[in-house]
């Protein structure tokens, strides 16, 4: 049992390369903690002006902490030699709330869904000390609804990804200069269980199973 935060705990993460976990609470504050002492060994505090919605770490970036906040993006030191951490590295903000997070497989752009629909991609500069995002391009009406998710993967030299939305659908695009759609699935059609649709099946999570297989959560209670 970790305790610290002063209201309740809405998100966290376990920080594999740095055997850390990452909380973020509705006091407006993130943690980090040596769960071997359970003890915080950082935390990040008035970084943030609204609640904070979820946390995410890449290894392309290792030293830094994506947490996303409304419309915006906080990017946290875990490098910082202070414990109580009151000055986030850089604020990324967009037009409107983020929904997802990504990094492309060349470790150069930060990828962003939104709760509108539309795919964001930035080209990131980082030299360890500071960070700064510049918008290349976006595809918008990727969906209709909520980006809740974005998988990225490579198969035989070219770059892929799946994006998964509140309005029921997969979008499998490749990625170059820019990104081509290539195919859609929805799921609103398949009748995954009947007479339990307590939901509509939108898609929650995204996992790739193999280089042929993909597994996608959906809100009705089913796995597709």
């Amino acid at each position: 049992e970790l305790r610290g935060h002063r209201d309740a705990v809405a998100f966290v993460l376990w920080i594999q390369s740095k055997q850390l976990l990452a909380t973020a609470g509705d006091d407006k504050s993130v943690r980090i903690w040596d769960v071997t002492t359970r003890k915080a060994v950082k935390s990040f505090y008035r970084c943030f002006e609204d609640d904070i919605d979820a946390l995410y770490h890449f290894s392309a970036f290792d030293s830094l902490l994506f947490a996303t906040s409304g419309s915006k993006i906080v990017v946290l030191n875990l490098s910082s030699s202070l414990l109580i951490d009151t000055t986030p590295l850089a604020v990324l903000s967009l037009p409107c709330e983020v929904s997802s997070l990504a990094v492309s497989l060349d470790h150069t752009k930060l990828i962003v869904g939104d709760e509108e629909g539309t795919i964001h991609f930035l080209l990131i500069t980082s030299n360890g000390d500071s960070l700064s995002a510049e918008k290349i391009f976006k595809v918008e009406n990727a969906h209709t609804s909520i980006v809740s998710n974005l998988l990225l993967y490579e198969r035989a030299g070219k770059n892929f990804m799946v994006s998964s939305s509140y309005d029921c659908s997969c979008a499998l695009w490749e990625i170059k200069e820019e990104a081509s759609l290539i195919a859609r699935v929805d799921f609103a059609n398949l009748g995954t269980i009947q007479g339990q649709m307590f939901n509509p099946p939108f898609v929650h999570s995204t996992i790739e199973v193999d280089e042929d297989f993909f597994l996608v959560g959906l809100g009705d209670g089913s796995v597709s």
